[in-house]
């Protein structure tokens, strides 16, 4: 019961914001059969006319005065007491113009997806950027020293860490969908713990503000042997940039602030998790 009260306070609140641009969408039919009306008036009274003339202008009054009937029972249909109806709907009917990735349940999904009443979607702009296995993403400084004992095994012969740090700006400020973000990462270091024979992989990265010099990601992995420490650690990292949804904006020191650009991540339906080739982006 609460519940319905809720959902139709809220569809008020919404009606009360759109009342500007109603009335205005409103304004224009009333206005066009007013002169409509007026002009066969005008006729009328001059006797100087045409029958079809006067049916079309009327025709066209009908016209627009349906239109306002279509805009006043959308009104009605909106704030009305009723449950939601939801029904599916195909995904590329909506974003078929949009540049953003649509994230369903935490998975990248294209335009043929149908939603259904319970995922969980987020809209993914272009992106900048198991035992021995962790992700994070945390608004708190990085500290390599812990991350790279995290990533350690007495097994490894090799531990390769990377830092990437701001620079060139005074600071740089994250943005990240945390809670995929996270599992994102933790999947791309499982895939390449499998791919490279690693025994430990460790990622963080920042979000909040990254003053220049600071880590705002670390990547820490551990093997056997470096040559496949090395090639882990440069596919975890360049995957994170390329598929984590985390957003980096730089700050000047004039206070001007510029969102990097950056580009859509691959949807994941239909495709492995990685390239069975062992191809890495570069």
């Amino acid at each position: 019961m609460y519940k319905r009260q809720l959902q139709r306070t809220a569809r008020l609140v919404t009606m009360g914001e759109m009342a500007s641009s109603l009335a205005h969408e409103l304004n224009q039919p009333l206005s066009a059969i007013a002169n409509y009306c007026a002009g066969c008036i005008k006729r009328m009274h001059s006797g100087n006319y045409q029958r079809d003339d006067l049916l079309a202008a009327m025709q066209k009054a009908g016209d627009q005065a349906e239109r306002a009937g279509k805009i006043i029972r959308r009104m009605r249909d909106m704030v009305k007491k009723s449950d939601p109806n939801r029904e599916p709907i195909a995904l590329g009917e909506l974003l078929e113009r949009l540049p953003v990735r649509v994230a369903v349940n935490w998975t990248y999904v294209d335009g043929q997806r149908v939603l259904q009443p319970d995922d969980e979607i987020a809209l993914v702009p272009p992106i900048s950027g198991g035992s021995g296995i962790r992700a994070r993403v945390t608004d708190r400084p990085l500290d390599l020293a812990t991350i790279s004992a995290e990533a350690g095994d007495p097994a490894a012969g090799a531990v390769v860490v990377f830092q990437g740090v701001t620079r060139d700006v005074p600071r740089l400020e994250y943005e990240a969908y945390a809670e995929m973000a996270e599992q994102r990462i933790a999947a791309i270091l499982t895939d390449c713990s499998n791919r490279f024979g690693l025994t430990g992989a460790v990622a963080e990265h920042r979000t909040g503000a990254v003053a220049l010099g600071e880590p705002s990601v670390i990547v820490a992995v551990s093997s056997p042997h470096r040559g496949e420490a090395f090639a882990g650690a440069r596919e975890a990292i360049d995957r994170i940039k390329a598929e984590a949804p985390v957003w980096k904006i730089e700050v000047e020191a004039d206070g001007a602030h510029r969102r990097v650009e950056g580009r859509l991540p691959e949807v994941d339906e239909g495709r492995v998790a990685s390239d069975p080739e062992g191809n890495q982006n570069e």
